[in-house]
């Protein structure tokens, strides 16, 4: 079946987080990680078909864990028990509830920044405390600065906040990597708590996500991981996501405290969710080449407008755009006045001020004048 792309969908008044923000004026955002793609049609079959039976009743989660963790087996080579998987209602909430759950009012976490801004706000909506250790550029890669990781840690350093593939900087850690911050932790006994939202948004051909917790046991028994199809299909305003943790001293509390939110996803999500599982692949096989021809089009442009700089994205639909040489202040408020909405860089962290996060899941067209709107900016 033929996927198209390069269709524009109008969602200006769907009350759409990222475009109804700018419905009245000429903004072009593209912060939001959401994409502007119709979802697969298999998908969005089986949502009509279920919608089309005339119940939207209360439902259970049937065999989804059972599918989920065979996708793991085949995956990953990762071996987890049907048990070890809890069904979630997104991976931001499930984000808020691990440090919520599993740590106490005096412990601390690491946050390796740059990173996803909603680990800031569930360290701060929990009332824990909290150190960002900075994340490196090696050989043109974000990676862990295992030096001042260690140099931020106290006694009471109990959990180490992961993002794999890495938001905003676009790295799918290697295995070597993965081993070195895994084996830090099992030696400092931290909790890891690694967010894998991204996992199916591999870009570079011969990479592989490689899950934290399938590295060793060791690993695994402190590792809680936080999945969804959601991003990689592109439906994140029908929440479902999925916690895998095998030790089950701490799987208890995960679940006490889903028990206490009462956290269901909706019977779509449901639908959704399976569906991208059984039948989704083959748009998705299309949609990655699709990023990898817009991440292209982003490094050609780069090589005219070479005072904007870019390590490039290995995963994601993100471009981490480094603008300090252009010397303009207040890098947001510049590109809105010319027609553009980016994701402030301070978002994801408070010395990141002069970078800004640029979507790049939309039709070419689209990226094309969003790239014209920085030039007309440079311009000015």
């Amino acid at each position: 079946m033929p996927y198209s792309f390069d269709t524009i969908i109008n969602r200006h008044n769907t009350d759409s987080s990222r475009w109804d923000q700018y419905k009245l004026t000429d903004t072009l955002p593209l912060s939001v990680a959401d994409m502007d793609f119709a979802i697969a049609p298999e998908i969005q079959d089986a949502l009509t078909k279920r919608i089309e039976h005339g119940i939207l009743g209360y439902t259970h989660q049937g065999l989804l864990a059972e599918k989920i963790q065979d996708y793991l087996k085949k995956e990953y080579q990762w071996s987890v028990n049907a048990e070890d998987i809890l069904i979630c209602n997104g991976v931001v909430p499930s984000l808020y509830m691990v440090p919520r759950s599993l740590m106490g009012p005096s412990d601390h976490a690491i946050l390796p920044a740059p990173i996803y801004h909603h680990f800031f706000l569930a360290m701060k909506q929990a009332n824990r405390n909290f150190s960002s250790s900075h994340l490196k550029l090696k050989n043109n890669r974000w990676t862990f600065d295992l030096g001042h990781l260690n140099s931020i840690s106290n006694p009471n350093t109990k959990l180490l906040m992961l993002c794999n593939p890495q938001n905003p900087g676009g790295t799918a850690f290697t295995k070597e990597e993965l081993l070195a911050i895994g084996e830090l932790c099992v030696e400092k006994d931290y909790l890891i708590c690694s967010d894998e939202i991204h996992a199916q948004l591999i870009l570079d051909e011969g990479v592989k996500h490689i899950p934290i917790a399938s590295l060793s046991s060791e690993i695994s028994s402190r590792t809680i991981t936080l999945m969804s199809l959601n991003k990689a299909f592109n439906f994140p305003g029908i929440g479902l996501s999925w916690c895998v943790c095998t030790n089950p001293e701490l799987r208890k509390k995960l679940q006490q405290d889903l028990a206490s939110q009462a956290a269901h996803p909706n019977t779509l999500a449901y639908t959704a969710t399976t569906a991208a599982l059984e039948k989704g692949w083959p748009w998705h096989e299309e949609l990655i080449k699709y990023l990898r021809s817009n991440r292209d089009l982003i490094r050609e442009w780069l090589v005219k407008n070479n005072k904007i700089s870019w390590h490039e994205s290995e995963a994601t639909c993100l471009a981490w755009l480094d603008f300090s040489k252009l010397g303009w202040g207040n890098i947001h408020e510049h590109l809105i006045k010319n027609g553009l909405a980016l994701s402030p860089g301070s978002q994801f962290g408070q010395e990141y001020s002069q970078f800004a996060r640029l979507n790049f899941g939309v039709p070419k067209s689209t990226l094309i004048e969003a790239l014209r709107r920085i030039e007309k900016g440079i311009d000015n």
